[in-house]
């Protein structure tokens, strides 16, 4: 979403929308065993449709959008001018929508290929976005009131058990998404994540 209203920022955009795409040779490569370095410009591609305003020079647009830094710069972007209405027609089938895949590739020793993919499709982009930042602060809360090692824990947990709380045996740190639980990142109890989803 922000690679869209980006778009709508350079001078002469009336409107414009940005869609971002895997290039299935990467894709390919890495399904046949392959483990390459890529760049960020080897894996995916981005496609761009804009609206002019009158009067606006449509190579300078282009030129604007093609080379913004930390955007489309370092990727292969095509760029295509639309009415409103045929941009219209363009949401209204596609929508907001986003899907991604992560690959990881390596071996478990030598020879033995291991392979991990993600892949993740949302109808909405926003909720999709919305719902994982919820997840985090629940994540974050759940975390806080987890109880430190240590004679600190052991203490603050006899005293969570008589009704009382101890602020030295809770964490309050900042956290990065490698350091949160994953179960910590649900809304089910573990009971019920042990029983369904394990």
């Amino acid at each position: 979403m922000g690679h869209t209203q980006h778009v709508k920022d350079v001078p002469g955009v009336a409107d414009g929308v940005q869609y971002t795409h895997a290039k299935q040779e990467a894709i390919d490569r890495i399904m046949a065993g392959e483990n390459p370095k890529l760049l960020p410009g080897d894996m995916i591609w981005r496609e761009v449709f804009v609206v002019l305003k009158p009067g606006a020079n449509q190579e300078e647009v282009r030129q604007a959008i093609v080379s913004m830094e930390g955007y489309f710069a370092p990727y292969e972007t095509r760029v295509e001018f639309v009415s409103q209405e045929k941009l219209d027609e363009i949401r209204r089938g596609r929508g907001m929508a986003h899907d991604g895949m992560t690959i990881a590739v390596g071996e478990t020793s030598p020879g033995q290929l291991a392979r991990l993919i993600y892949r993740c499709e949302y109808a909405s982009n926003a909720e999709g976005t919305a719902r994982i930042l919820l997840a985090c602060a629940r994540a974050a809360v759940r975390m806080n009131n987890q109880l430190k090692p240590g004679l600190h824990g052991v203490l603050a947990q006899w005293l969570k058990h008589i009704g009382c709380r101890w602020n030295r045996g809770y964490r309050a740190e900042a956290v990065t998404m490698l350091d949160i639980p994953p179960a910590f990142l649900s809304h089910h109890s573990a009971e019920e994540l042990l029983k369904h989803f394990v």
